[in-house]
């Protein structure tokens, strides 16, 4: 109840939405232990962008960056199915969702993670949004 009270407060200060996104991933990053966590929008061309992200001291979170929503992981389940999911396993070809995942597997503390999906899918007008810890210590 905490974290959304923060994050309201924010939305009622006027905060910017990359301000808002980045304060809900950091949320979900570090309720659910995270290295990562990241918020995408996605659209209807199959390609999702990270409109907010929080991570750990040494990881850039490229907020504003478009991905193609090709390939293996749960950007793919979550836009087809437009349900939470969760998946261990995730591969794609350059510039896709899940070759981000697989490059943030490089950078995590343990360089070993998992890409865990939502807690949350939601909409706001006709966009589908999709807040989850991107990846997280084994």
């Amino acid at each position: 109840m905490a974290a959304l009270r923060r994050v309201a407060t924010l939305v009622a200060q006027g905060a910017s939405p990359a301000e808002t996104f980045s304060a809900v991933a950091a949320e979900v990053g570090q309720l659910f232990g995270g290295d990562v966590a990241a918020v995408f929008r996605y659209a209807p061309d199959r390609e999702a962008t990270l409109v907010g992200g929080w991570s750990i001291p040494g990881i850039a979170v490229p907020i504003g960056s478009r991905f193609d929503v090709t390939g293996t992981g749960v950007g793919v389940r979550v836009l087809d199915t437009q349900r939470p999911a969760r998946m261990e396993r995730f591969e794609g070809p350059p510039g896709s969702m899940a070759a981000f995942f697989v490059e943030l597997r490089h950078l995590t503390r343990s360089r070993r993670a998992d890409h865990c999906g939502g807690p949350a899918v939601g909409r706001l007008g006709h966009r589908l949004y999709r807040s989850g810890s991107a990846a997280r210590r084994k």
